[in-house]
């Protein structure tokens, strides 16, 4: 049986957080995203709430697929106001970029929107790869 897009399963995360525990850990979270390019589902009351990822994927991303202006919030008030943070992008679907100090490091989107973008990155990559002339014919 084939799925319809709205039946695929959600893309495979590198960690899944609840929102109490992206609290506890949250300055390793923001390196695993920020850093080392994880994309973290954050789960509230056992739902899928929030992505954090990095800020250059979220980046092309937006080049990708539209989104709101984010919000722009410092490391330390997005961590004391995470189920704030956490209501906002689930419910209203609004986009926050964490900064620490002067610089952007992660974003934290809805995941639906995720979703979408990761399937239309992937798409372009994909059309990208089919669109490189094949070396092996011009030899």
């Amino acid at each position: 049986m084939e799925t319809t897009p709205d039946e695929r399963t959600l893309p495979r995360y590198d960690r899944t957080l609840t929102a109490a525990g992206v609290r506890k850990v949250w300055s390793e979270s923001l390196s695993d995203a920020g850093t080392h390019g994880q994309h973290l589902l954050i789960t509230r009351y056992r739902k899928p709430a929030a992505v954090l990822v990095q800020l250059s994927w979220y980046r092309r991303a937006k080049e990708a697929i539209t989104a709101p202006q984010p919000r722009h919030v410092a490391s330390e008030e997005a961590r004391d106001t995470t189920a704030r943070q956490l209501t906002d992008i689930s419910e209203h679907d609004v986009h926050v970029v964490i900064t620490v100090g002067a610089h952007q490091v992660a974003a934290l989107v809805p995941v639906g929107w995720h979703t979408e973008a990761q399937r239309t990155l992937e798409s372009d990559s994909a059309d990208a790869a089919d669109a490189e002339p094949d070396s092996s014919a011009a030899e």
